[in-house]
């Protein structure tokens, strides 16, 4: 018998048991955690406490009906968060070590309604994959109703930074992103793109005489050899080119490539564009046998 010298531990027990059978009858409790009917009612009303094995079972199913404290009933059973973390660990690293050299990535696809399965994981070679728990294989094609400008094919996306609004790192990269268009009363349509970030152009002198701006854009493939660009937003100095005349060459210059480093670390986007994740790759070939990735 569990606990009975904590009876602090036994009425909190008791608690979150209580809100299990919020969620499920008796009936249904004791049999998804394999016990008697009768058990139910000894555990209510403080008389006994379950076993261990059933404490983790009880753990699972607090964990599937998404209860506020799912881990309690693991550690009732002695399971404490490390030990959680370390067995995670140890299953991905087994997952991996079945596949032998390679990773199995999930395959998604865009569509209006949300990001959908797109069929098995793809087996990709670990040297490809530095973070596998966050790197899935987004599929481009005619199924993907939400992706307006991307390559055909699929995509390596490494989501660890879905979601950022700092974009310092990102500059130069390629990324997958969302914007979202409203026109009108009409609910917003929702367009993903794949492209490069690039801070390049720049307006000088429109707020004030001596501002400028550097403009933030998403460069993509809109068509074959023809380019779109979707803005990010922009970033302005008012007082940027105090000082300096377009005479100066050199000091314009200098001054131009320091605005544009307190650019790149100051940028923030617009609220309607939202970081997907970092492109890796690209797969080529039959994806349902050996994959090819072409790194960015």
């Amino acid at each position: 018998m569990v606990g009975k010298t904590m009876p602090k531990r036994h009425s909190e027990f008791i608690d979150h048991l209580g809100k299990l059978l919020e969620k499920m009858s008796s009936a249904q409790l004791s049999e998804l955690a394999g016990v008697a009917d009768s058990r139910i009612p000894e555990w209510k009303k403080g008389r006994r406490l379950p076993s261990a094995n059933t404490l983790i079972k009880m753990g699972g199913i607090a964990l599937q009906y998404k209860l506020d404290d799912p881990f309690f009933f693991w550690s009732m059973a002695g399971v404490d968060p490390q030990t959680l973390r370390v067995m995670a660990a140890r299953i991905l690293q087994i997952d991996y070590e079945i596949a032998g050299d390679t990773v199995p990535i999930k395959r998604f696809r865009e569509t209006i309604g949300g990001r959908e399965e797109a069929g098995l994981p793809i087996p990709l070679p670990v040297e490809f994959v530095p973070n596998p728990s966050s790197t899935i294989c987004l599929v481009m094609d005619e199924k993907a109703t939400a992706v307006s400008q991307s390559p055909k094919g699929v995509l390596l996306v490494d989501t660890s930074i879905e979601g950022t609004e700092d974009p310092a790192p990102l500059w130069g990269h390629v990324v997958v992103a969302s914007r979202a268009w409203r026109q009108g009363s009409a609910a917003a349509e929702v367009r993903i793109y794949a492209g490069r970030l690039e801070l390049e152009s720049q307006t000088y002198g429109l707020s004030k005489p001596n501002a400028i701006s550097f403009q933030g854009q998403l460069v993509f493939l809109e068509r074959e050899n023809i380019k779109g660009r979707l803005d990010l937003g922009s970033y302005e100095d008012l007082e940027g080119m105090s000082g300096v005349t377009r005479d100066d060459r050199l000091a314009w210059s200098q001054r131009m490539d320091e605005i544009k480093e307190r650019a790149r670390c100051n940028f923030r986007m617009i609220p309607e564009v939202k970081i997907l994740g970092k492109v890796i790759g690209r797969l080529t070939g039959h994806l349902e046998g050996p994959a090819h990735t072409i790194h960015e």
